[in-house]
């Protein structure tokens, strides 16, 4: 896929079924900046597989599912990275757009 300004990017999503419905998954990216890099964006445990990874604007989103217990409806939720250039990795950004502090 496309992403400005990291251009092409790659990515790969490895998940396992660790039982009552509970996937642990890592989604991993891969890009070419002064050289080969990689970073992992996700590693958690969520329900309903597999977490995927959306493309909005300029942002790179992992989009996971998360249902309480013995309910039906579950809720997606969204967290959504930019790339920065100065430090060659995507940062993870907050409800507002905006980089969260580490």
């Amino acid at each position: 896929m496309e992403l400005m300004p990291a251009g092409t990017v790659s990515y790969s999503v490895g998940y396992a079924s660790i039982g009552y419905d509970h996937f642990e998954t890592e989604i991993t990216v891969s890009w070419h900046d002064g050289g080969e890099r990689t970073q992992l964006l996700f590693s958690g445990v969520h329900d309903r597989p597999p977490a995927q990874v959306v493309v909005e604007g300029e942002r790179l989103c992992v989009v996971a599912q998360y249902c309480e217990r013995h309910q039906e409806a579950c809720s997606s939720v969204p967290t959504c990275y930019r790339y920065d250039v100065e430090q060659k990795q995507f940062v993870e950004l907050g409800a507002e757009g905006e980089t969260v502090p580490r």
